[in-house]
């Protein structure tokens, strides 16, 4: 009767309409509000009302859940607007997550859509009993069930944490776990704490796998990644090739904890080349020459246990460094930074151009300035020549590269493929200092090639830092995080049509 009032309005002054709509709504909701909604979401009246009035909605049905939730299941099923059927939907998993797991079950099944938000609905459905949430997930489809693995799966790590990693290694979409574990601190549920937690209880029981087990995960060095972060004290002990990693891949990523670890813990170094024999020769070469180089740099002695188990090419690397920290060559005041660049700038018989050894490195910050400021004086004349010969460092130092890369955008001498290729240096930049590279960007005049660049830095840091790059996102203009959402947006949808989902 009430929506039958309202169309006799329909030819009324439009405010007296919204008015009498709204009051009769109202009522329509204190009466029922069940019956309020089966009305509504198939009406045109009610699917054009405000979305603000969506948490009234929601509110209305988490009780109704509580009084009649087969009603309230039944409903859902049929309705046409899917904001109101997912509310419905939630609303119900998180009334029966404590109450009612099957009921909790029922409903993820059906669950049109992931909603972060029930991932603590499904810890209390867990109610102590793990192994029988995951047995129940094999019921739920794609991508939400891997979703819910990976939350049950660090559920289940708080209590055994070898169980979990276990169960992990036997799982078909193990990868897809990895993924999202890998994305955990970009979630709306605690992810970040609840990562460094799994991670903790993983790491301490790798080393109780059965032979191969790490074999069957091909994106475990994701994961492993995510482990040195946490604790790489452990990680570099890891016997990878013994779990089930290829040498060659093992002897890469422990060159690479190396070179993380070596100025803190030189000795944890000396005992992998020691005894990670499987890694390969040239993998315990370079992981040896990793610390060799630290040393240099800290002037640190290299322990006799260590020079007796190297093989004799490395030894010799090594006694010959030793020697030189025995006889220091005296200290000659090298030109500055800046007359060097000059000097470089101005060879124009070559592409031999590029930036002194001393950019390479960390360089104190007043050097950097000069640099910097040398870059900032280059007349129209000159960037051609220093873009030229830029391009053809591979390595230049971003601070003086953003200055010229900038100016050589202007002046249209950049071409697609040296915007490709310096954007995906800017994707590496952006990981660890995300206010440097959007400051960097800041300073690229608009256009096609800027947009390139924000959106390649955006779609590769999303993928391996969700939650970096919405802080980093955060810092741009409102039009660039526009365009760079776009990009994301586009990178999910070709991820998720390429995966057949």
């Amino acid at each position: 009767m009430s929506w039958l009032l309202a169309e006799r309005f329909q030819h009324a002054d439009p405010l007296v309409v919204e008015a009498f709509t709204k009051e009769v709504a109202r009522l329509a909701f204190e009466a029922d509000p069940v019956a309020f909604i089966a009305a509504g979401v198939n009406s045109e009246a009610i699917s054009e009302r405000p979305s603000g009035e969506l948490p009234l909605y929601r509110e209305q049905l988490h009780e109704r859940a509580v009084a009649d939730p087969d009603r309230i299941l039944a409903l859902a099923r049929g309705m046409e607007n899917a904001e109101i059927r997912g509310a419905c939907f939630k609303e119900l998993a998180l009334v029966w997550a404590e109450s009612n797991p099957d009921g909790f079950f029922r409903v993820i099944a059906e669950m049109p859509q992931a909603d972060l938000e029930l991932l603590h609905g499904l810890e209390a459905a867990a109610a102590g009993n793990e192994d029988e949430l995951l047995d129940r997930l094999g019921s739920v489809s794609d991508p939400w069930r891997r979703l819910l693995k990976a939350a049950a799966m660090v559920v289940k790590a708080e209590k055994n944490p070898l169980d979990a990693l276990n169960w992990l290694t036997e799982q078909e979409d193990a990868d897809g776990v990895i993924s999202l574990l890998y994305q955990a601190d970009a979630t709306a549920w605690g992810g970040r704490e609840k990562m460094e937690r799994f991670l903790g209880s993983v790491v301490s029981v790798t080393e109780q796998l059965p032979d191969g087990a790490l074999g069957k995960m091909s994106n475990f060095g994701r994961l492993f990644r995510r482990m040195e972060t946490y604790s790489p004290e452990v990680c570099i002990r890891m016997d990878l090739v013994r779990l089930g990693i290829p040498p060659t891949e093992a002897g890469h990523w422990k060159i690479s904890l190396v070179q993380t670890l070596s100025l803190e813990e030189p000795a944890a170094v000396a005992d992998v080349y020691q005894h990670e024999l499987r890694l390969g020769l040239n993998e315990r070469r370079e992981i040896a020459r990793c610390w060799i180089r630290a040393a240099a740099q800290e002037r640190v002695a290299i322990p006799q246990s260590l020079l007796d188990v190297m093989d004799p090419t490395v030894r010799k690397e090594a006694e010959m460094q030793m020697e030189r920290l025995k006889h220091p060559k005296p200290a000659v005041s090298p030109p500055t930074i800046a007359e060097q660049l000059d000097a470089s700038a101005g060879d124009s018989d070559s592409y031999g151009f590029s930036f002194p050894r001393d950019l390479m490195r960390p360089v104190s910050e007043a050097a950097m300035d000069e640099a910097v400021n040398w870059a900032h004086d280059l007349s129209d004349e000159q960037i051609p020549s220093v873009y030229q010969r830029l391009v053809h460092t591979g390595s230049p130092p971003p601070q003086v590269a953003d200055i010229v890369f900038a100016r050589a955008i202007e002046l249209g001498l950049m071409s697609d493929k040296d915007m490709i290729d310096w954007t995906d240096q800017m994707s590496n930049r952006a990981w660890s200092n995300p206010a440097d590279t959007a400051q960097a960007l800041n300073g690229y005049p608009m256009g096609r090639a800027r947009n390139q660049a924000l959106q390649n830095v955006a779609l590769r840091w999303h993928e391996h830092d969700p939650r970096g790059a919405a802080l980093w996102m955060g810092q741009l203009s409102e039009d660039d995080r526009q365009v760079a959402a776009d990009a994301i947006q586009r990178g999910e949808a070709w991820e998720r049509q390429s995966e057949g989902h």
